[in-house]
């Protein structure tokens, strides 16, 4: 079968000018701006007297002083506002109630020249004392959203050149600012604000970079839009916590990453950063004991490392570097116990910008499991995320909305396979931490499977919200395998276009009950040429089943006896709870498509009730039993003598596409001792030859196209997909010679999203294709 793809253009264009660091560490940065920059969320609730309904957490800040210092910066965040502690939005003293779950002041690193309200001309009245004050070697600087109108530009352009008169040698990063909440109600602000940041980008910095100037800018517009890479797309109003301007929390991260990439591209670190500073014995001289970071992307500086002179180098000699590896050098650590502590000083180079930094690192030897006392096994952390630095008892390393302690908690009971070092474990889009707390309407599900309720839809598209939209929003309870109980799985529904969330779609099964007081009245309609035929041993276990009187559930699917004929019976007495489970012939090995199911039963004694029965299959390809149909059909007395007949079919489809195995679970009937009577089951279908003919393989729909954004150098692709299929990924970069990413990559039911990190190359694009495999 042959499918279409729809190529995926991924712009990589990175430019940055890399400028030489002259600076003495620490760099001193000075955040500036408005609301934004201060890092307000929404506003107190109606009636608070204090506190926020969102809560502060620094804003943008929090998060860049912590992807600052993991990536080895010597700074210090400088600026003299006292904002928002000093009203009823944040210090208690001023009757707020805030507690930010990170805490920069106690740190000396809340500095900033945020506030509230602020526009351009009143941050130019103070600029000059405002670099005076604060000598800062950096300027992050996001304003203008407060008075936005055709004259911000003039406006900007004249406190830029205040900037740069006061202070020539900063290097100010310049942001194209964020946009009003909502297109409708601000679409004359929005569409000035539009101008703006064009004029920054083609025109203001540009022409202050001929000039000498030391400028750059960076992109906190296009982290609020529905597509980040598409200018034009829809303002996404779920990222503002107040409705208007300022950010949720998660918001104000993803702003965070924007300003450490425009950081990252004009100074790299200076500082060297060690994995590891735990000499976990026994240790043999050349054993790599860990390793010094490299600048991350944008960052084109690579560093050397070399042990120097100085404080803390006491046991340098101990000790030698190859590469970014630090090593044991001849010292025979044996004889040392827990805790023993030793020192080195490291010196880092950069390679082309020459900045240099040395830090002081102490070396601490463990015979202990946990030799650093966060709560988490030494062997736990190293096998998940390499070393002993990244998790600690408080952090959150992935930044999941799970603490690493929490991580390894659930490791232990639930989630043995759960990544403290991946956001998103089990890559269905969901973070970790929402997945096991639950989001919005989406109850918790299993951060390690994409789908939790196995139902062949993705936990991310069950979003639980009771009305089915498209594939991709389903309205269906990932943690339920059929939300409208038809019994018809929600992916099942999707496959054959029927609604997942409503029980009338598609047509219910139909029962077509028939019963009689004459015995062997049915014997006309048992088959021997259905489905069951011929199957013993391991393809027909029975268990449970009554067996006096010669009764004999192998005589079920036999073709021979489904009326009565003679005492003892042909047939088979049910004990309650008695089941019979048939493996269907392996045909193509993609299961068989039912059409009709029949039951027959047929006594000549009283005392025999029944039918009542479960009825479940599993598909070919899953582990796992699904309900198709409970029977309960009862037409006579305890006392009752005669025949009954049931038939399962659907009106304009099949029961059920792609059954392997099919099951019959007997429940309990008002008969004697519970038990009841049946003589032939026969089911009848056809091979399944590919995907079901009623349940036919959905076109190679590509549903969404997801180009590195945000910061994130991670590109997807989401398509429609059929279950237990297979699927060969592609990759170009000039739509002529292909290279195979992943020749059979498993569908993730009926859609599939295929994940992968964005390499920068000399090509501006790249394409992906997707195909199925036979």
């Amino acid at each position: 079968m042959n499918f279409s793809f729809l190529p995926l253009a991924i712009s990589l264009i990175l430019a940055f000018a890399t400028l030489q660091q002259g600076f003495t560490a620490p760099i001193r940065i000075m955040p500036i701006g408005d609301s934004i920059t201060a890092g307000y969320t929404d506003n107190p609730a109606s009636g608070q007297t204090g506190g926020w309904t969102v809560p502060f957490e620094f804003g943008y800040r929090r998060q860049l002083y912590q992807r600052l210092s993991n990536a080895g910066y010597d700074f210090v965040f400088v600026g003299a506002s006292s904002e928002p502690w000093v009203s009823v939005y944040g210090d208690p003293t001023h009757g707020g109630t805030v507690n930010p779950t990170f805490d920069l002041r106690p740190i000396g690193q809340d500095g900033h020249r945020g506030y509230g309200g602020i526009r351009i001309p009143q941050i130019n009245t103070n600029i000059a004392s405002y670099l005076n004050a604060d000598n800062p070697d950096y300027m992050l600087m996001m304003i203008g959203i407060n008075g936005m109108d055709s004259g911000s530009p003039a406006e900007l352009a004249t406190l830029v050149n205040a900037i740069f008169t006061t202070k020539p040698g900063v290097h100010l990063i310049l942001a194209q600012i964020t946009p009003m909440s909502s297109n409708v109600t601000y679409a004359t602000k929005n569409a000035d604000l539009v101008s703006y940041n064009t004029y920054i980008r083609n025109t203001l910095v540009p022409s202050l970079l001929l000039q000498g100037r030391k400028i750059s800018t960076i992109d906190q517009y296009k982290n609020f839009l529905t597509n980040p890479n598409d200018p034009a797309s829809a303002i996404d109003a779920s990222l503002y916590s107040n409705g208007i301007n300022h950010p949720t929390n998660a918001a104000y991260d993803t702003m965070a990453k924007t300003w450490f990439d425009g950081l990252l591209a004009v100074t790299p670190p200076t500082l060297p950063v060690l994995d590891q500073t735990t000499i976990t014995l026994p240790v043999a001289s050349g054993t790599t004991l860990g390793n010094f970071a490299q600048p991350p992307s944008p960052s084109t500086e690579t560093l050397s490392f070399s042990l120097i002179a100085g404080i803390g180098n006491t046991d340098n000699a101990k000790f030698t570097i190859s590469g970014s590896q630090l090593k044991s050098s001849g010292h025979n650590f044996s004889g040392d116990t827990n805790g023993k502590i030793y020192s080195i000083r490291v010196k880092a180079t950069g390679n082309s910008g020459g900045q240099t930094g040395e830090r002081a690192f102490t070396l601490t030897v463990s015979t202990n499991p946990d030799s650093d006392n966060d709560s988490i096994p030494d062997a736990w952390e190293k096998s998940k995320a390499g070393n002993l630095r990244k998790l600690n008892l408080t952090g959150d390393f992935d930044l999941d909305g799970l603490a690493d302690t929490a991580e390894y908690n659930l490791s232990l009971d639930a989630y043995p396979n759960i990544d403290p070092t991946n956001p998103d474990t089990d890559a269905d889009g969901l973070k970790d931490g929402e997945e096991t707390t639950g989001t919005g309407q989406r109850p918790a599900t299993n951060p390690t499977l994409n789908d939790t309720d196995g139902d062949d839809v993705c936990d991310l598209n069950e979003d639980n919200t009771g009305t089915y939209v498209s594939i991709l929003k389903t309205g269906t309870n990932p943690t339920v395998t059929d939300s409208d109980g038809d019994m018809t799985g929600d992916g099942a529904e999707i496959l054959q276009n029927t609604n997942p969330t409503d029980n009338t779609s598609p047509t219910p099964a139909t029962f077509n009950t028939v019963s009689s007081a004459t015995t062997g009245i049915y014997a006309g309609n048992i088959s021997n040429t259905d489905l069951l035929q011929g199957l013993t041993g391991t393809n027909a276990v029975h268990t449970g089943w009554y067996t006096g009187n010669s009764a004999s559930p192998s005589r079920l699917n036999d073709g021979l006896h489904g009326g009565y004929g003679t005492n003892p019976v042909e047939g088979a007495w049910s004990n309650p709870g008695s089941v019979t489970t048939y493996t269907l012939p392996a045909g193509t090995g993609n299961g068989w498509n039912l059409t009709n199911i029949t039951t027959i039963a047929d006594w000549s004694g009283g005392g025999f009730g029944n039918q009542r029965f479960e009825l479940s299959i599993r598909k070919a390809g899953e582990t796992t039993f699904d309900l198709l149909a409970t029977v309960n059909f009862q037409p006579y007395t305890a006392t009752g003598v005669g025949a009954s007949k049931v038939q399962i079919t659907r009106t304009g489809s099949i029961l059920a596409g792609g059954v392997a195995q099919i099951r019959f679970s007997m429940l309990s009937t008002n008969g004697n001792g519970g038990r009841a009577v049946y003589r032939e089951f026969d089911v009848f279908g056809t091979q399944a030859g590919g995907p079901p003919a009623a349940e036919s393989a959905p076109p190679l729909e590509i549903l969404t196209l997801v180009p590195p954004a945000n910061g994130i150098s991670q590109t997807s692709v989401t398509w429609r997909s059929y279950p237990g299929k297979t699927y060969k990924v592609e990759n170009s970069e000039n739509l002529s010679t292909w290279s195979v990413i992943n020749p059979t990559f498993p569908s993730g039911g009926v859609t599939s999203t295929f994940k992968t990190n964005a390499q920068s190359t000399s090509a501006s694009r790249s394409f992906f294709r997707v195909s199925a495999n036979p």
